[in-house]
């Protein structure tokens, strides 16, 4: 028992809790990237989402029957759409609680993302960054038939214009730009070897003009000269008679 008095037991250590590190913080779910604006219009032009197609025809036709064959006031023909689609709403919702189901809560699909407005406005600002530069890169243009071309493509508009109203032309520019895009899209080699014969013929009868002009130019400065030749002989023989 001595021996175990005279034995001094050495202080054992601590024990240390092994440090853990910090949980890694939850990784977000990348959402899915909205649709780009330009996409979405460049299917709709070229007939690849034919249901918003249809939708869009119909919608614009109802509308301008509705506004410019019935003359329906715009704010009347607005509330009367509005109303149909709280009321079908409001259906809808009733008729899935009927049923036993949830109406649907997530309106993430219907709210427009910031990173959708900032493309559509980068888009738009785009837009008029290029009509402004075409307006001035057309006032420097050299050849005369560039600035004439837009001039008379003006022309015709105002006078289109000044027979209907905005609403028969945002119509018409709508059937427009739903038929001509994939027109071109589907014919576009044999329009685009139209252009180019007729580049071709139009810089021919261009050249044409402008030899043709430059000829009776040096042609009418020959005569002139001749004359003014002439008119400095006479008066000189004039001179010598009265001397």
């Amino acid at each position: 028992m001595s021996s175990d008095l005279n034995t001094t037991e050495s202080p054992s250590p601590p024990a240390t809790e092994p440090t853990s590190l910090p949980p890694p913080p939850p990784q977000k779910q990348a959402l899915p990237e909205p649709p780009v604006p330009t996409a979405t219009i460049k299917d709709i032009l070229l007939w690849k989402r034919k249901r918003l197609n249809i939708a869009a025809i119909v919608i614009s036709t109802a509308t301008w029957v509705a506004l410019e064959i019935y003359r329906f006031n715009f704010i009347t023909a607005a509330s009367w759409v509005a109303m149909f689609v709280v009321a079908a709403f409001f259906i809808w919702g009733n008729i899935d609680r009927l049923l036993g189901k949830e109406p649907a809560a997530d309106m993430s699909r219907v709210y427009i993302s910031q990173q959708s407005a900032e493309k559509t406005a980068d888009v738009f600002r785009r837009c008029v960054n290029q009509s402004v530069e075409f307006t001035l890169r057309l006032g420097a243009e050299r050849e005369w038939y560039v600035v004439a071309a837009a001039v008379a493509a003006l022309w015709v508009l105002s006078v289109i214009a000044s027979h209907l109203d905005l609403l028969t032309l945002l119509y018409i520019g709508e059937m427009v730009g739903l038929t001509l895009p994939v027109t071109y899209n589907k014919y576009e080699q044999k329009i685009k070897e139209s252009g180019q014969r007729f580049k071709v013929l139009y810089r021919r009868y261009y050249n044409m003009v402008l030899q043709k002009s430059s000829e009776l130019k040096t042609m009418m400065l020959q005569k002139t000269g001749d004359l003014k030749n002439k008119l400095a002989s006479k008066h000189k023989h004039k001179e010598k008679k009265r001397e």
